[in-house]
């Protein structure tokens, strides 16, 4: 209560003294002189008195108050306020004032009148408190820069500009202090460009309101300015230079008096312009707004001061370099340029007249120079003279670049390829520093300007081609560079790119005539790779198609500059060259295709097909907006005559653009994907219409060439897939949506099918069946879903049918149940028809659809399919049974040495479709002997593939088991648990088969024992010399299935067993493994086994752990 009783009168003294010039003393501030109150009191008392004081009305944000600093500049320092203040601090050391400023700076909004005269009574009762006051500003400016916190930054510049007012005799100036504070090289707060950023946008937001006292210490007093930042201090400058005219204050006084600068204000202009030129090597936006705001002074003053006749050095400084830099970027009269290089050879000529002789001189200053800087000055030279000088001149000029080059070369030798007849590029090693300042020094040469004449053209192409004999030692090295730069994923500066496009451009120059094979080896997770190029450029192009998409495109502009450029001039007559007023400098001998290859052509028709500059198509990329520079590409260039001449008749094949495609990463693709799968059909169709060098005349032609591409495209290399899975599925997607726009096979037209494999060849067979089964199942048969079935149709299945039994690769030999389905309706739907249920019944009756049928019977049922089929599907189904059967009969006679065994795959897989599938028919009348014969049908497979359980076996189940090998790898392949569940439910026949053959293990023993010995000699036979690495896979992970599953059944004294030395297990199964690449390794994954068990389930775990993580 006390407490707001003393607020109250506090406040409103506070209001009545306002702006009161005399003091009315309070009573309690009489106390302060009578010893009654302990000094702890006492200093509590004040602090509170005073912090209420800090915190009194006309409340501001800090940035508030410093913009609104012309109020408390004006106040008067001597009124009631600071009177009381000044009793109240008695009792106060400095520490305890800091922290009352402190805390009242702490609070969002402050007082600024009542701080500045807090300022005041603190550097009277305590000068030394300056220093205090000054770590804490640079305290705040520290967070604040490093934050980018506009309230701390505000807070502190207030305090300083405030203490720089009160307490200048302590504190000091503002300009002293912003100069300390921010030109000290010791502990620089604006170290980086980011900080210094900071600092300058907030000292900008300032301009407007500051005085001109504050601009002058910023322009005067400069801040240490960072690496690259010169140009933000420079638009600062003329910011607040512009302020300071607006107030019709001038720095001349200032600069007098603190001796900054002698120069005059057009030099210290210029001097301003060439370090922003130095730092970020670009004509600074202070000249832009000059040129166009103050236009006749740019003209009549400063560009006079600039080009003032000077003696030129040899090799170029900054105000040379920022001259002819301003004359290629800016709109400015050619003669002044020329006029100007006149004068400074004048000028030189005039300096060096008596002292030496011209030639003399030049050679003195070469012996002088390094050998890149001799070559850089020889370089130069031979560009002037290939503009301006003598043809005579320009052989020996070309004499001395080689010279130069030469010299370069004497301190490289130890990076000179060997003589072999590939390139051999290892990128698991960064390159070292030697090899990097050799590639920037020698590539460096090469960096000319786009905007070249044809003189210039022709005279860079033909130092070029005079290099080749040297470059080409050297191929090693510029491919490693080129690579690694283009593998990296970071965008490069526009400098960087040309470049490396003009390293292509010499490569393929100099490779042309010398078809160099280029072997790159890399090093991915400890694993060895080695990828083989034919030529340099296709391994130069392999890397730039998997780069960034902006890298992709920045040079694929420039090569179409490039393109154009030789195009134009093989195409320009002799006598039209001499309208143009060009001289030719000894005519090249070469061509268009020496100077462009044609494998760079194709190159840049694809990247040009994808971004959407072919014939009558243009497409949106959709570029995000950081890239809205590269999006900007000129398809101007593209004009129909412009294009005929870029081809030359070259376009790339169906082929050619498959496989570009397939090598495109989707994650770094400019497309997204709703536009890639558009992008896929509108360049098919331009494909389609253009009848390139695919020789697609029709549609059915052009499914066919895709889908042999794509059947080639899916093989492997050592295990690992050639291209991305989104852009193949795109593809096949884009094959899908080309079929259906095919004839309908109803209306005579052939089945798609048909005619794809009748022309593939057998061992294209496997290859194209696996992306047949990838379409929808109804294409297996038809050519869309609104065909007819008709006798084209059946003729067409039935053929496909007999292609897909003599081929290998459909494991599990049965279709799948989309496929069924269709061919069921489609039956249905010509019911009506009595001459088409003839035809139709031959495919029904097929043992490949039947046993299918069987497979999938249980589901079939419940759609109600099979009633809907009626009798005549009955009697058909009945045939295809019996037929099966007919097959049991004969496999039931294993001991008859004259039994003949089928010899396709297709009695053996229906023969198991009809064991799995048949206990679960109705309405099906089969025999009794066939049902009785299923379970010994069973033992029958188990006990020909067990030929090691009898000393004396026959040679009749040796043939025999070679057989039923191979159908039972593919049953194990796709359900590895089907083995055990047939034998679970054949416990009684199964023991007492076991007891026959003189085994007294039990049932289970027994069970798994066969099983794991059947995999065992399936693997001796079928697997190890003739399947895919596809199915050993499957077989693998199918066996740890079977493992795991016996293993819950109790196998303590199987697992000893497998493991033994008779069974071998454990050796096939690290064969198995070491068989199975990276790629395929990672996706078996096993449960962990209990390892206190022993067992082959434990060392299949133990070893594939082992290969994965050192893959």
């Amino acid at each position: 209560i006390f407490t707001q009783i003393f607020d109250s009168i506090l406040r409103g003294f506070l209001e009545s003294t306002q702006h009161a010039k005399e003091f009315t003393a309070l009573p309690f501030v009489s106390q302060l002189e009578i010893k009654t109150i302990s000094d702890d009191r006492l200093k509590k008392f004040c602090r509170h008195a005073i912090s209420q004081i800090l915190n009194f009305n006309d409340r501001l944000t800090a940035e508030k108050a410093l913009i609104l600093q012309s109020e408390w500049k004006s106040l008067d320092l001597f009124g009631s306020k600071r009177m009381l203040l000044s009793q109240l601090v008695l009792p106060l050391e400095s520490q305890d004032m800091l922290e009352l400023l402190k805390s009242s700076m702490n609070n969002s909004q402050i007082n600024p009148l009542s701080t500045l005269v807090y300022l005041s009574v603190m550097y009277i009762l305590f000068p030394m408190s300056s220093a205090e006051v000054k770590d804490y500003i640079k305290m705040e400016l520290t967070t604040g820069i490093e934050n980018s916190d506009m309230r701390k930054l505000s807070l502190a510049f207030l305090i300083a500009r405030q203490s720089s007012i009160v307490g200048q005799e302590s504190f000091g100036s503002y300009s002293s202090w912003f100069e300390l504070t921010f030109n000290s090289s010791c502990s620089p707060l604006t170290a980086t460009r980011q900080k210094f950023s900071t600092l300058m946008r907030f000292l900008s937001n300032l301009v407007p309101t500051d005085d001109a006292e504050y601009l002058k210490a910023h322009i005067l007093k400069k801040p240490l300015i960072p690496p690259k930042c010169a140009d933000i201090m420079e638009d600062y400058v003329l910011l607040a230079k512009t302020r300071l005219k607006d107030l019709k204050v001038s720095l001349a006084d200032d600069r007098k008096v603190n001796n900054t600068s002698t120069l005059d204000p057009v030099e210290e202009e210029i001097q301003a312009m060439l370090e922003a030129y130095e730092g970020t090597g670009k004509i600074p936006s202070t000249f832009f707004r000059m040129w166009m705001f103050r236009k006749p002074y740019l003209i009549q003053t400063l560009l006079p001061a600039l080009l003032k006749p000077r003696c030129l050095p040899d090799i170029p400084d900054v105000r040379m370099k920022f001259v002819d830099e301003l004359f290629k970027t800016v709109d400015l009269d050619p003669n002044l340029y020329k006029r100007y290089k006149q004068a400074c050879e004048q000028e030189k000529q005039a300096w060096m007249e008596g002292v030496f002789d011209s030639e003399d001189d030049d050679d003195l200053q070469l012996d002088l120079l390094r050998p890149k800087e001799r070559l850089s000055y020889q370089l130069t030279k031979y560009c002037e003279i290939l503009e301006n000088g003598s043809d005579s001149k320009v052989s020996e000029t070309l004499n001395s670049v080689i010279e130069a080059l030469s010299g370069l070369l004497v301190g490289q030798r130890s990076l000179i390829s060997a003589v072999t007849s590939s390139i051999q590029v290892n990128l698991s090693k960064p390159l070292s520093s030697a090899e990097r300042e050799f590639v920037l020094e020698l590539t460096g040469c090469l960096q000319v300007e786009q905007n070249l004449s044809f003189k210039q053209f022709e005279g860079v192409n033909k130092l070029v081609s005079v290099l080749a004999d040297h470059f080409h030692q050297f191929h090693s090295v510029l491919l490693r560079h080129i690579i690694m730069t283009l593998s990296s994923k970071t965008k490069k500066e526009q400098l960087l790119i040309q470049s490396l496009a003009w390293q292509m451009m010499t490569m393929a120059l100099t490779s042309h005539n010398r078809i160099t094979e280029v072997v790159i080896t890399t090093c991915d997770g400890g694993q060895i790779k080695t990828l083989v190029y034919a030529t340099p450029q296709e391994a130069m192009f392999s890397c730039l198609e998997s780069g960034p998409k902006i890298q992709q495109l920045d040079i694929w502009r420039f090569w179409i500059h490039y393109t154009l450029w030789a195009v134009q001039y093989f195409d320009t007559s002799d006598r039209e060259k001499e309208k143009m007023e060009v001289a030719i400098v000894d005519p090249l001998n070469c061509s268009l295709p020496d100077i462009v290859p044609e494998v760079i052509i194709k190159q840049l028709l694809l990247v040009g097909e994808r971004c959407g500059v072919c014939e009558g198509f243009r497409f949106s990329t959709g570029f995000e907006s950081s890239s809205s520079e590269a999006s900007k590409l000129d398809l101007s260039l593209y004009s129909l005559v412009r294009w005929q001449k870029l081809s030359r008749n070259i376009k790339p094949s169906l082929s050619d653009w498959v496989e570009f495609e397939l090598k495109i990463d989707p994650s770094d693709d400019f497309l997204p994907m709703m536009q890639r799968t558009t992008y896929l059909w509108k360049t098919s169709c331009n494909f389609l219409s253009r009848r390139l060098l695919t020789g697609c005349n029709d549609n059915s032609t052009f499914c066919r060439d895709l889908t042999f591409l794509l059947a080639k495209s899916n093989a492997t290399s050592h295990g690992e897939t050639r291209h991305s899975l989104q852009t193949y599925s795109c593809l096949v997607g884009l094959l899908t949506r080309h079929i259906y726009q095919l004839p309908g096979s109803d209306k005579g037209s052939t089945l798609w099918l048909t005619s794809l494999l009748e022309a593939a060849l057998p061992s294209q067979l496997n290859s194209v069946l696996r992306i047949v089964f990838s379409l929808p199942p109804h294409l297996l048969f038809c050519n869309s879903l609104q065909d007819r079935v008709s006798k084209t149709c059946v003729d067409s299945s039935l053929l496909a049918l007999k292609y897909f039994s003599n081929s290998n690769h459909y494991i599990g030999a049965f279709l799948s149940l989309d496929a069924i389905i269709y061919l069921l309706q489609s039956y249905i739907s010509v019911k009506p028809m009595l001459q088409s249920q003839a035809e139709v019944a031959r495919v029904i009756r097929h043992p490949l659809v039947t046993m299918s049928i069987l497979v999938h019977y249980k589901v079939l049922k419940s759609l109600s399919l099979l009633k809907e089929l009626g009798q005549s599907f009955e009697e058909e189904f009945n045939l295809a049974v019996q037929w099966a059967e007919s097959v049991i009969k004969d496999v039931l006679e294993p001991f008859n040495v004259n039994v003949k065994w089928p010899q396709t795959w297709m009695n053996g897989a229906s023969l198991f479709a009809l064991v799995y599938r048949i206990p679960t028919l109705s309405g099906v009348s089969l025999p009794e002997k066939f049902i009785k014969s299923e379970k010994e049908c069973v033992l029958y497979f188990l006990q020909v593939s067990s030929v090691y359980f009898t000393a004396n076996g026959m040679e009749v189940l040796k043939q025999a088991q070679r057989s039923v090998a191979k159908l039972f790898l593919q049953i194990i392949s796709t359900n590895g648990g089907l083995l055990i569940q047939l034998l679970d439910n054949l416990s009684p026949e199964m023991t007492s088969f076991c007891c026959h053959l003189g085994f007294d293990q039990s049932f289970c023993q027994m069970r798994d024992l066969c099983i794991l010995k059947l995999i065992t000699n399936i693997s001796a036979q079928v697997l190890v010399r003739s399947t895919t690495e596809n199915v050993t896979l499957s077989v693998l992970m199918s066996y740890s299935q079977i493992l795991t599953s016996a293993y819950t059944g109790g196998l303590s004294e199987l697992h000893a067993q497998c493991t033994s030395s008779e069974t071998n297990l454990t050796d096939w199964m690290k064969q198995l493994v070491d068989s199975c690449s990276s790629h395929h390794l990672q996706q078996i994954n096993l449960f962990s086994p209990p390892l206190s068990q022993p067992g082959p389930h434990v060392v299949l775990y133990l070893y594939l752990a082992e290969k994965k993580r050192k893959r």
